[in-house]
Formats: structure tokens, sequence, C-alpha cells
């Protein structure tokens, strides 16, 4: 079980979700994770060996991990996530402020460490385009990517972004 609530199953080569966090639980009564359940004393520790020991004259970049969209669909399970952008475009909005506010803290740290770049990563796309539409990402998502990577930017730190699927669109 992950911070946010979800149950997972690990293999060898994947990682597969069993239940959403959100599982029986509405979105308005869903108890967030802080950041202290990300970021407990060993892992602040590796993050601080890592720097110590990190070389000058290679590119570094930490992860910052899965975006809105992933995180969306880990708490809500795939088929309703894709319905609340259209349903309950307000309850979208409201997840995604929760989301925003650990991701904005999760960067309160990272920007500390004298890294070259940070990596998110969020599949909002299939092969033909953006799964929730353009518009809506337009709406929802970009705003708020916006301002995170402006925070990064603010710190002389460039932004990577992965992004699986046809994203022209």
């Amino acid at each position: 079980t992950d911070p946010f609530g979800c149950l997972w199953t690990h293999t060898e080569k994947i990682a597969h979700l069993d239940r959403c966090a959100m599982y029986n639980v509405a979105p308005q009564d869903y108890v967030w994770p802080t950041l202290k359940d990300f970021y407990w004393p060993e892992r602040a520790e590796i993050l601080q060996q890592w720097n110590e020991n990190r070389p000058d004259d290679k590119f570094s970049m930490l992860d910052m991990g899965a975006g809105y969209w992933e995180h969306m669909w880990r708490l809500l399970g795939a088929e309703e996530a894709l319905m609340i952008t259209i349903e309950d475009p307000d309850t979208f909005d409201f997840m995604l402020d929760g989301l925003d506010k650990l991701f904005h803290q999760f960067l309160d740290i990272m920007v500390q460490y004298p890294v070259d770049a940070i990596l998110i990563s969020d599949d909002w796309c299939d092969q033909r385009s953006c799964m929730m539409g353009p518009d809506r990402w337009r709406k929802h998502i970009k705003p708020r990517l916006e301002k995170l990577y402006r925070k990064i930017h603010d710190h002389g730190i460039l932004t990577v972004n992965h992004v699986c699927g046809n994203v022209t669109p």
C-alpha cells in the first residue's frame, strides 16, 4: 500500500494497481497523505548522500514521479477518472488541488538541491490523443503544470516532461 492508499502487486517486471486509493471513499471524504508520509528520514538521508557524492561534471536530474493524471487514475480508477473529467469537473479540480498541494511541497524540497533538471512524468495520452481531450487538459492540467514549471525555473533548474502517447493535438 502506498502513501495515497493504493494497493499494488509488485512482480519482477511490473507493478499492478489492485485497488485504487478512493475505493468506497468519496473524494470529499478522502484523507490526503502529508509530506511526512513520503519524506521519512531514510529518504531524506538517501537524497543527502546522493547530493554529497554527485559528480559535478554530469547532468543531474531528480524525478518527481507521476503527475496529476497518473495519480488521478490511481486514486479513482481509470474509468472513474475519465468520467469525472466530463461529469463532475468541480470534483476533478478539487482532487487536482489536493495533488497540487503535495506536488508543490515535493518541489520545495527538490529545488534545494543543485540539480540540472527535475523530471515530471504523466501519461495523459493514448495513441490517438489526450485521453481527457485537449480542451479539458488545457483547462485543468496545463495551468497547474505552468505553476510547477515556473517554480522549478525560478530556481534555475530545467524541467523534463515525459508523456506517453500522441501529444500532438
